[in-house]
């Protein structure tokens, strides 16, 4: 199984449970990329893309050399990952086309 994030593209509304709002919806689904089906989590709460480098690998999917790399600190349990590049990434769910930069 191959793994993207997205920031939110579906419309979630927080709902209000005994006065305490949920800050953050997660949605999980599968999408199609280039005919391979990949998990997708999308965080209504993340202002950040994310392709794993083996869906990138795995799909040969272009990538672009960053002008100014960064660092993500959330991602694993082994500290900060260096961001050093994007890429692209065309995907399908039901009917709904779109592409998205990671």
């Amino acid at each position: 199984m191959l793994g993207l994030v997205a920031r939110q593209a579906l419309s979630l509304q927080a709902i209000e449970e005994e006065e305490e709002v949920q800050r953050e919806n997660i949605f999980h689904t599968r999408c199609h990329v280039k005919d391979k089906v990949c998990s997708v989590i999308i965080d209504g709460g993340s202002c950040t893309n994310v392709a794993s480098t083996s869906m990138v690998e795995k799909l040969r999917l272009t990538t672009l050399k960053l002008p100014r790399p960064y660092k993500l600190q959330w991602l694993n349990d082994s500290g900060e990952v260096r961001v050093t590049k994007q890429v692209v990434v065309p995907f399908r769910i039901g009917k709904y086309e779109d592409e998205v930069l990671c």
